[in-house]
């Protein structure tokens, strides 16, 4: 064997390092995304149950999310506002999800669930009524897939009858007033 065959071989042992290399670095990317994808989504959905959350903490913040839901146009002006601050963070937080699932970064199990449960709210009549005031602010292509969504949401209202304001108790409560 001459050296020119030792070399040839040196350097397809060489190639063949680089390549071994290069593969193993690929996948530790591969799995450093999955895990910081993970860790991010992981991190949302706890300050996004922090805020749906904070319904059932505050009986006067349920009040007007159920008023609102069922009949926004009812709520005094300051309770207008704090449903629509409410639904604005919420809606921002679905739209999130949207643009993230677009991008590959959010799983689609989390957003089939996430957005239909915004449409059921959208769907109800206070929803649909502050969806139509406030749809201008979101994403065309957001607005265009929560409107499909709406079509085939039933509202969160018939669903969970505890999300309106027309019980028994609710009425109890507003003759007390």
């Amino acid at each position: 064997m001459n050296w020119e065959a030792i070399g040839a071989i040196g350097e397809i042992f060489g190639a063949l390092a680089v390549v071994a290399t290069l593969m193993y670095l690929a996948r530790q990317m591969h799995q450093n995304a999955k895990a910081t994808t993970g860790e991010t989504m992981g991190s949302w959905l706890a300050d996004y149950n922090n805020m749906v959350l904070e319904i059932s903490k505050d009986p006067e913040v349920a009040r007007i999310f159920r008023q609102g839901l069922t009949d926004f146009e009812k709520l005094s002006e300051n309770d207008k506002m704090r449903f629509h601050t409410w639904m604005v963070a919420h809606l921002l937080n679905a739209q999130n999800v949207f643009l993230q699932l677009e991008d590959g970064i959010m799983h689609q199990r989390i957003a089939d669930q996430i957005l239909p449960f915004n449409a059921a709210m959208l769907n109800s009549k206070g929803g649909l009524y502050w969806w139509g005031t406030a749809r201008s602010m979101w994403r065309p292509e957001f607005v265009d897939h929560m409107d499909k969504l709406i079509e085939e949401a039933s509202p969160i209202t018939e669903v969970w009858p505890w999300f309106s304001t027309h019980s028994e108790e609710d009425r109890k409560d507003e003759g007390d007033a």
